[in-house]
């Protein structure tokens, strides 16, 4: 009752069981979705299971964006350029905004002193 029998693309008959049936016939999308997004990563080995979600997360949201650049123009580029114009573009931003060092107020240091030597 938990095997079914099916056709191969050879033509040949063969038993699987059901869940394993199922499984091959709905979940296609996912393995492909898993299999794209992976093929190009920003992950890095680690043993910090926090950096670990932050590679991930990173890499869902390069392939979100990466799909959703595709759907959107009719001539896009590979996944390696776009990964790279993005990460030329954020280099950009850090580039144009140096640090700025901090100063402490002469008001306050002026209060602090003042209390301090009465």
């Amino acid at each position: 009752a938990n095997n079914i029998e099916i056709k191969s693309k050879q033509g040949t008959h063969m038993i699987t069981p059901k869940m394993i049936h199922h499984y091959n016939q709905y979940m296609g999308c996912v393995d492909s979705k898993d299999r794209n997004m992976y093929r190009l990563t920003c992950s890095r080995q680690t043993n910090k299971c926090w950096k670990k979600l932050v590679y991930n997360f990173a890499d869902m949201a390069l392939f979100n964006a990466y799909h959703l650049y595709r759907l959107s123009n009719s001539r896009p580029v590979s996944k390696l350029d776009f990964m790279s114009e993005i990460i030329e573009q954020l280099a950009e931003v850090s580039v144009a905004t140096p640090d700025v060092p901090r100063q402490i107020p002469t008001i306050l240091t002026d209060q602090v002193f003042e209390s301090t030597h009465q």
